[in-house]
């Protein structure tokens, strides 16, 4: 795990955290969790993200880093409700390719376009 700290913003990037490290997270580090940008811990997998713990890390944007298809099904669908309830705007390597977040001291934190927005090729359409 590694939170990464600027005067625009921080990100926490969690790996594959389940439940009982973000008890113990909530419990032994709260006042470094209240973060901007999160990576989903394990993906979005059920057996992660806890209520508790999004309430403790209230971040503003949910990154979950998943494939097409996936064979586990991630994010699962219980998980992104829980994002969904706590208000954070939840994006997806799935639909948007590489995900860049911008820190700037003047602009703050701005999530730019996605890859797939940006170098959208002719399958990708939404014809």
């Amino acid at each position: 795990m590694l939170l990464v700290e600027h005067p625009a913003g921080s990100i926490l990037l969690t790996g594959d955290i389940e439940k009982r490290i973000e008890k113990k997270l909530v419990k032994e580090q709260a006042d470094l969790l209240n973060i901007d940008v999160l990576i989903a811990p394990h993906h979005g997998s059920n057996s992660s993200s806890t209520g508790a713990f999004i309430q403790a890390t209230s971040p503003d944007y949910v990154v979950f880093t998943t494939g097409y298809r996936n064979s586990y099904g991630f994010p699962d669908e219980k998980v992104v409700s829980r994002y969904k309830e706590f208000g954070s705007d939840l994006v997806n390597t799935v639909s948007r390719g590489m995900i860049t977040f911008n820190f700037s001291d003047k602009n703050g934190l701005q999530l730019q376009p996605g890859y797939r927005e940006v170098r959208q090729r002719f399958w990708h359409s939404k014809i």
